[in-house]
C-alpha cells in the first residue's frame, strides 16, 4: 500500500485519483519521489556505515523484483492503457456518481415541494424559507466535505445550494411577489460575491463559473423593464469589476471571455428593447465603462505580475476593441454630421498610443504589441471610407500601406510589413477594378490624361515604386520571399501604367467621338436626345486608329523599361519589356493583320520591325555587361 501525498491516506495500485481528496496520482512518479529519498538515505547510510539490500529497497519503493530485466519494459508499455482504464473508472466513480446524484437530489425535492405546494401543505413564504434552508444548508454540508478533503463532493454540494439560493430568491420575487426588485437585485448580488470570494478561497474555477452565470443572468430573470438602466448598469459595471478583483489572484481566462459576452449581452438586450436617443450620454459613458474595465483585465497579469500574454488576453483585446466602436457608433452616428470618420480614427490614434507605450513598457510582449497595431489599422481603414470620396479611398489605403511598412522596419517587424503590403493589395484592387467602369461611354466623360482616374492610379503606382524603394534600402533585413518584393513592386507598378495608359488611349479617342457626336446637326438641334447610338457608329469608326495607337503604346513602352532594365542592371524589369514586346507581337501578327485597314497595318508592321532591331542592338552592345551582372547575381 502506498500514501495520497495530500490528505495521507493509503492506497493501492489500482488507483488513479484519490477517493477522498480527489488529487492525481502517478504511482510511477511517487516511485520516483521514493527514489531520490533513498538515494539520499544511502548516502548517510554508508556514512554512518549500514547498509540495506536491494530487496528491501525496492519492497519500500513498491517495485517489484524482476529476474529478466528484458520483462521489464513490456510491463512499461502495457502500463498507460491500464492506467487509462483505471483513470476512466475512477472519474466515472468519483466525478459523475456524485454530480448526478446532487441533480437527482435536487429534482427530487423539488418534485416533492412541488408536490407540497400542490396540496398547500406549506405556503409561499414557507416554500421561500424552505429553499434557502435548503441552500444554506447544502452550503453548511459542502464546508465540511472540504474540510475532510472530499473535495469533489464539497464541489458538487456547493453548485446545489448555491442554484436553490438563487431559485430561492426569484421565486420570492417573481412567483409570490414577497420582495421588490431592488432587494432581490441585492440578494442574488450577495449570493454572487460569495461565490467570487469562494472561489479564490478554495481555487474553484466552478463556484466563480456559477457566480458569474448567476451575477449576470439575475437582470435577466428579474426582467431589464423592471430595473432603472443606471442601477442595471451599475450592477454590470460591479461585476466586471468583481471579475477584475478574481483576475488580482486567478488566471481563469474562460472567465474573463465569458463575463466579456455576457455583459455585452446585458447592454445590447436593454439597448435593443428600451434605448432612446435622449440617452446618448448615459449609454455612452457605461459602454465607455466596460470598455476600460476589459481594457485593463486583458492586460492585468501584464502589468502585475509581468507575465506575456496569452492567447485568451489577445483574443479580449481585439474583442473589446472592436465591440466598443460598434458600440459607440451605433449611438453616435445621428450626431456625426459631416464627420462620421472621426470615431474610428480617434479609436485609432488611441490604439496607436497603446502600441507605442506598450513597446516602450514590455518590448518583449510581442503579441499584445501587433493586436493594439493590428486595431489601430482597422479603425484608420474604416476612417477613409467613411469619410472620403471614392477615389480618395484607394490614395488613403495606398498612404497607410507604406506608412505600415515603414513602421515595419522601423520596429523590425514583419507582421506590420504584411499587414501594409495586405493594406496595399485592398488600394490597388479597388483602384482598378471598382472605383472606375472600362465603357467606352463612361471614357468619353472624361478629359484625356487631366482625369481623376488618371490621378488616382498615378498616385497609387508613384506609392508602389516608394514601396519598393524601402524594400530595396532595408534589404539586408529581409528574410524568406521578401527578398524579392522590391523586384515584385516594381514589375507590378509598370503592369499598372501600361493598363492606364492603354485605358487613357482609349480615352482620347473616346472623348473625340464624344466631341464630335455633340457637334452633329440634329443634336445641335435637340432632334436626338439619346445618342448612345450615335456615338457607338462614330466610336466604331475609329476601330483601328485605336487598335493600332494601342500597338505602338505596347512596343514603346517595352523598349523604355528594357533600355531602364540595362541602365539599372535590373533583371526583372528586362523580363518584363520582353513579355511585353511578346504581347505587342502576338497582337499585330494576329488580330492587327486581319482586322486593321491597310495603312494601319503598315505603320503597325514598320514600327514594330524598328523598335525590335533596336532592342536586339541593345542586347547586342550590352550582352557582356548584362552576363557579367547576372553571373554577380548568381
Amino acid at each position: 500500500m502506498k500514501i495520497c501525498p495530500k490528505c495521507n491516506k493509503e492506497y493501492d495500485d489500482t488507483w488513479k485519483v484519490c477517493l477522498k481528496c480527489g488529487t492525481q496520482l502517478s504511482a510511477k512518479d511517487i516511485g520516483e519521489e521514493f527514489r531520490k529519498i533513498f538515494e539520499r538515505l544511502d548516502k548517510i547510510e554508508k556514512h554512518i556505515g549500514i547498509a540495506a539490500t536491494p530487496s528491501e529497497k525496492s519492497a519500500a519503493i513498491g517495485v517489484e523484483k524482476s529476474e529478466n530485466p528484458q520483462e521489464k519494459p513490456q510491463v512499461e508499455q502495457a502500463r498507460p492503457k491500464t492506467e487509462e482504464r483505471k483513470d476512466i473508472e475512477s472519474t466515472i466513480g468519483l466525478v459523475w456518481l456524485n454530480r448526478i446524484g446532487i441533480i437527482a437530489i435536487f429534482l427530487g425535492v423539488a418534485f416533492f415541494l412541488k408536490y407540497a405546494f400542490d396540496n398547500r401543505w406549506i405556503g409561499e413564504l414557507g416554500r421561500v424559507i424552505i429553499g434557502l434552508i435548503a441552500g444554506f444548508g447544502l452550503l453548511a454540508g459542502s464546508e465540511v466535505a472540504r474540510r475532510k478533503d472530499y473535495t469533489v463532493i464539497s464541489q458538487g454540494l456547493h453548485g446545489g445550494g448555491i442554484g436553490v439560493l438563487y431559485l430561492s430568491i426569484f421565486a420570492a420575487f417573481g412567483f409570490y411577489n414577497l420582495i421588490g426588485v431592488f432587494p432581490a437585485l441585492i440578494f442574488m448580488s450577495a449570493v454572487t460575491l460569495y461565490c467570487g470570494f469562494w472561489s479564490t478561497r478554495t481555487d474553484w474555477l466552478s463556484s466563480a463559473v456559477i457566480g458569474v452565470l448567476g451575477g449576470f443572468l439575475t437582470p435577466f430573470l428579474l426582467g431589464p423593464d423592471k430595473i432603472a438602466p443606471s442601477i442595471l448598469f451599475s450592477y454590470v459595471v460591479l461585476l466586471d469589476l468583481g471579475i477584475l478583483f478574481i483576475s488580482i489572484y486567478k488566471k481563469w481566462g474562460v472567465l474573463n471571455i465569458a463575463s466579456f459576452f455576457l455583459t455585452q449581452a446585458v447592454y445590447y438586450n436593454w439597448h435593443m428593447d428600451h434605448y432612446k436617443q435622449d440617452q446618448w450620454l448615459f449609454a455612452a459613458l457605461f459602454m465607455t465603462a466596460f470598455y476600460g474595465i476589459f481594457c485593463i483585465l486583458s492586460i492585468f497579469r501584464n502589468l502585475m505580475h509581468r507575465e506575456r500574454s496569452d492567447k485568451v488576453d489577445i483574443v479580449l483585446v481585439l474583442l473589446n476593441g472592436v465591440a466598443y466602436f460598434l458600440g459607440l457608433y451605433m449611438i453616435l452616428k445621428p450626431f456625426a454630421g459631416s464627420l462620421p470618420g472621426l470615431l474610428p480614427i480617434t479609436l485609432g490614434c488611441l490604439y496607436i498610443a497603446y502600441s507605442y507605450s506598450a513597446l516602450r513598457r514590455c518590448s518583449e510582449d510581442r503579441p499584445i504589441i501587433l493586436s493594439y497595431v493590428a486595431l489601430a489599422v482597422i479603425f484608420v481603414t474604416i476612417t477613409i471610407p467613411v469619410q472620403m470620396r471614392s477615389n480618395w479611398i484607394a490614395i488613403s489605403w495606398a498612404i497607410e500601406a507604406i506608412v505600415l511598412i515603414w513602421m515595419g522596419f522601423k520596429l523590425g517587424l514583419k507582421d506590420i510589413r504584411r499587414a501594409g503590403l495586405v493594406i496595399g493589395a485592398v488600394s490597388l484592387i479597388k483602384a482598378m477594378l471598382f472605383d472606375y467602369s472600362y465603357a467606352a461611354g463612361e471614357y468619353a466623360k472624361n478629359v484625356f490624361i487631366f482625369n481623376e482616374r488618371m490621378f488616382t492610379h498615378l498616385a497609387v503606382v508613384l506609392i508602389i515604386f516608394l514601396t519598393a524603394l524601402l524594400y530595396k534600402r532595408n534589404k539586408s533585413e529581409l528574410t524568406g520571399g521578401e527578398k524579392s518584393a522590391a523586384a515584385f513592386l516594381v514589375i507590378l507598378a509598370n503592369f499598372v501604367l501600361v493598363v492606364q495608359f492603354s485605358v487613357e488611349a482609349n480615352t482620347y479617342f473616346a472623348h473625340l467621338t464624344q466631341l464630335k457626336v455633340m457637334s452633329l446637326p440634329e443634336v445641335v438641334m435637340g432632334k436626338v436626345t439619346n445618342t448612345r447610338l450615335l456615338f457607338n457608329v462614330e466610336y466604331s469608326k475609329l476601330f483601328s486608329a485605336r487598335e493600332l495607337v494601342l500597338s505602338l503604346l505596347w512596343v514603346a513602352y517595352a523598349f523604355v523599361i528594357v533600355a531602364a532594365g540595362m541602365y539599372r542592371k535590373f533583371r526583372a524589369l528586362r523580363v518584363m519589356g520582353l513579355v511585353l514586346f511578346g504581347a505587342a507581337i502576338f497582337k499585330i501578327f494576329l488580330f492587327d493583320l486581319s482586322q486593321l485597314d491597310k495603312i494601319y497595318r503598315i505603320i503597325s508592321f514598320m514600327t514594330l520591325g524598328v523598335v525590335l532591331i533596336v532592342a536586339s542592338l541593345f542586347y547586342q552592345k550590352y550582352k557582356d555587361v548584362i552576363r557579367d551582372f547576372a553571373l554577380k547575381g548568381s
